[in-house]
Order: structure tokens, then sequence, then C-alpha cells
């Protein structure tokens, strides 16, 4: 996910059919900006519904040749908002072409045709797949309405965490979101905007949209460490253990703890 007048950088890798990097592999990558062309028809039961086509323009062309670890980078400075669709392609040692594409989303202040679809659904789209406490998630908003508009957003997991109205100034807004330490290991963004009658919307009308954020259990996590005070014990022979507890920083801290001792002959015939 990029922004008008902001370099994107998109990573390649070349790989053969063991998954194994090729090196020195020549690429050819097009950057295209899809158009979406979307009209109401008539349908049988006499009402209107939203149909589509899409256009892909080539608007970037670049060469280049992955690097010894069969890696390389291509980099564009989208001019409008929207989707674009990257494609890159090369030939293997029997000269077969072999080509793999992806998609990029882009805000910008200017208005986006986005497809228009037959429910009151969006779909937003967050910047990363994993996020970390501490980060700021970015969501694209890709909004069907022109202009300002207000919308509630809400953060939830089993219940409404936090709620507030916020204003899209553009159809390709994005919302800032910071990652907090009870959003692990995930947390829900919902998000409803409101659109009154206007001359760019004849109809009052609402859309919902709703995405999951993955967020890592790693700053919850706890390192415990269990040392006995020898190597080896006589049977009916006390048993001193050590037992250390910190968090993934490596810092101690205060836990409650349980202790199991099993008998390994036990485990083995249990598998």
């Amino acid at each position: 996910m990029g922004r008008v007048g902001e370099e994107q950088t998109i990573d390649l890798i070349t790989v053969d059919w063991n998954s194994d990097p090729t090196p020195d592999t020549p690429l050819t990558v097009v950057f295209y900006k899809r158009h979406w062309y979307s009209v109401q028809e008539k349908g049988e039961d006499g009402r209107f519904y939203w149909t589509w086509e899409a256009e892909d323009t080539p608007v970037y062309t670049t060469t280049l040749t992955t690097a010894s670890d069969g890696q390389a980078a291509a980099a564009f400075t989208p001019e409008e908002g929207g989707v674009y669709k990257i494609a890159a392609w090369g030939r293997d040692e029997l000269e077969n072409k072999v080509q793999s594409s992806t998609f990029m989303w882009v805000s910008g202040r200017e208005y986006v045709s986005w497809r228009m679809e037959n429910n009151d659904r969006i779909d937003l789209i967050s910047d990363k797949k994993t996020y970390h406490v501490g980060d700021v998630a970015e969501i694209l908003v890709p909004s069907p309405y022109q202009g300002r508009v207000q919308a509630l957003l809400t953060i939830e997991r089993g219940r409404i965490i936090e709620h507030k109205l916020i204003a899209l100034e553009s159809n390709s807004d994005v919302i800032k979101l910071p990652i907090l330490p009870d959003y692990a290991p995930d947390v829900f963004v919902s998000l409803v905007i409101v659109k009154g009658m206007d001359e760019t919307n004849p109809l009052s009308s609402f859309k919902i949209g709703y995405i999951k954020l993955p967020v890592s259990t790693e700053e919850k996590e706890l390192v415990v460490r269990l040392t006995p005070d020898k190597e080896s014990y006589q049977p009916r022979e006390k048993v001193t253990y050590q037992i250390e507890t910190t968090d993934h920083s490596g810092r101690p801290v205060q836990t409650e703890l349980s202790l199991d001792l099993v008998d390994k002959a036990v485990l083995a015939l249990a598998g």
C-alpha cells in the first residue's frame, strides 16, 4: 500500500522448481493502472444492478537482473490513487516465459473510481499482514463516495474496545491505528460510512468495512528456565530446581507457575 507521489518498492525473487534462488536472471517489470468502468443495468426483476469492466493501462516499465541470491527490487512512484497491477516476467533455461503478478493499493486526494458492488460492503486494505505492539497500522478505505464524509470507527474483539467518529477527506483515505498491547493476538476494525443526499449522491446510503489485524504475541510471551542443582540423582534423593522467568526482552517478571514431574518411561509408552 502506498501514497500518490511517494516512491514504492516492489521486492522480487526468482526461484527454480525446487524453490532454490536463481541468480542473474533478467526480468521485465510492468506497472499497470487498473481502471474500473462501472455502470448500472436493469435486471430481469426490474431492479438496477452494477456491472463493471476492468482495464489495465501500462504506466511504467523497467528491466532488471536479479542478484546472486535471486533477489531484486523495482521502484515506482504512482501519480494517481487507485489499484495498480505489477507484472514481472522472465525466461527459464529453456526460454519458456515465466511470469507472476501482484497488486498495490495507492491512496490520494483526488477521486478514485473503485469497482462498484451490489451490496453495502467495502474491503478495507491493511498495509501489513501481521503487526507488533507499537506499530502504527495503516488502513486504506476504498469508499465510493465523493467529498468529505463522516464514519464510525470501532475497534473490537468480543466487545467494543474503542469507538470514535472520524472524517474521511477523500475516497481513498488512510486510517492510522496505533497497535496497543491489549490488541494481541488480533483485533478487528469496523468502519461504517454514512453519506447523505447531495449532487453526487441522490439517495442517502451507507457502507460497512471490516478487517482483522493479526498482532504478534511476542511481547506477551515468557521465557522459563528450569535449572536443577545436579545433573543426576539417586532414588529418594531431594531435587532442587532454580526457576527463572523473563519477558521477551530478558527482564525478570513475577509469575505464577505450575510444575509437573512425569516419569520419562510413561511418556515413551504414550508415544
